[in-house]
């Protein structure tokens, strides 16, 4: 497909269901992807975007990874940025942090040692 900017992508999408304890497919939880390579100009690009979540008017997961994808691709394409995402590392310890704060204001301190609350 081409779009603005010179941007031209091939890609395939993907869509698979998680399964139940019992075995069957839970089809409201789709696990969607969109994989492929761009180019603009002589900006060439691979790219793979899951997406995960239920169906929505917008279309499946599947859909929703695709138009994800594109929207990315354009904004590369125009000069713009994507956002960078946080490492897991980073992510778990932003976790782990709001987490223990929010432990804390339902909790309180009382009955946690110094050791205990400078650790953490």
């Amino acid at each position: 497909m081409r779009g603005a900017n010179g941007l031209v992508v091939k890609g395939k999408t993907g869509l698979a269901y998680p399964r139940r304890a019992d075995g069957s497919f839970d089809r409201t939880q789709g696990v969607g992807w969109f994989v492929g390579f761009a180019r603009a100009g002589e900006r060439r690009l691979v790219f793979a975007h899951l997406t995960r979540g239920p169906a929505t008017a917008e279309g499946n997961a599947s859909a929703l990874a695709r138009q994800g994808a594109l929207d990315a691709l354009a904004t590369l394409a125009a000069g713009g940025e994507i956002p960078a995402r946080r490492s897991w590392a980073e992510e778990k310890c932003a976790r782990y942090r709001q987490a223990w704060s929010d432990v804390l204001a339902r909790r309180g301190r009382v009955g946690l040692s110094e050791t205990v609350l400078a650790s953490h």
